[in-house]
């Protein structure tokens, strides 16, 4: 499952854009019968008939990788990024929960139980950890024209913290609020 945000027009200079089958639009997943590995074509893979060691973004890409744990998002956003990197852009991976106090806290409670921390309090960590990777990672990298691979996003706190409160749409507007929209998300579906 795939989908393109109305925004990825013109994000390499000379035209050649990273996009879905026609008629995709972001709140529309579209089925699209592709393989766990055949992103690499889409995204990845087109390169290989241009020279695009000397194409520059005009903006950052933000992927985002999304599934069940065991799913593959940590493998795939790996070969992709690495796929990127070599076919000259500049690309970085960046995982969520991440690695700083309330990414600490999100594992903890993983690792241990809620400990008498409320539903809602575990959204609040989650969002909290997102304002500071925005604010620290996905943004510099964004605005230095990168493209951002991203192992979770907020598509999983809608969709674990969302069937846990069970508000999933309101959930993803507080994201929305902060968070820059992917412009693709790939949903691994096993």
């Amino acid at each position: 499952i795939l989908t393109d945000s109305p925004g990825t027009q013109g994000l390499i200079s000379d035209g050649w854009r990273i996009s879905s089958p026609a008629g995709c639009q972001s709140s529309q997943p579209v089925q699209t019968g592709l393989q766990q590995s055949s992103w690499k074509t889409l995204l990845a893979g087109r390169y290989e008939y241009l020279n695009v060691r000397q194409m520059k973004l005009s903006k950052g890409i933000l992927i985002a990788f999304e599934g069940i744990d065991g799913s593959g998002k940590s493998t795939h956003a790996k070969i992709l990024c690495d796929d990127l990197i070599a076919g000259g852009f500049d690309a970085v991976i960046l995982k969520e929960p991440t690695n700083g106090m309330w990414g600490d806290k999100i594992r903890e409670i993983a690792q241990f139980g809620r400990g008498g921390i409320s539903p809602q309090e575990e959204l609040d960590y989650f969002i909290n950890d997102r304002i500071e990777d925005v604010q620290n990672n996905i943004g510099p990298s964004l605005r230095a024209k990168k493209i951002v691979i991203m192992d979770r996003y907020y598509i999983s706190t809608m969709a674990y913290q969302g069937a846990i409160l069970g508000n999933p749409e309101e959930i993803r507007q507080l994201n929305e609020k902060f968070a820059p929209l992917p412009d693709v998300v790939f949903l691994l579906d096993i």
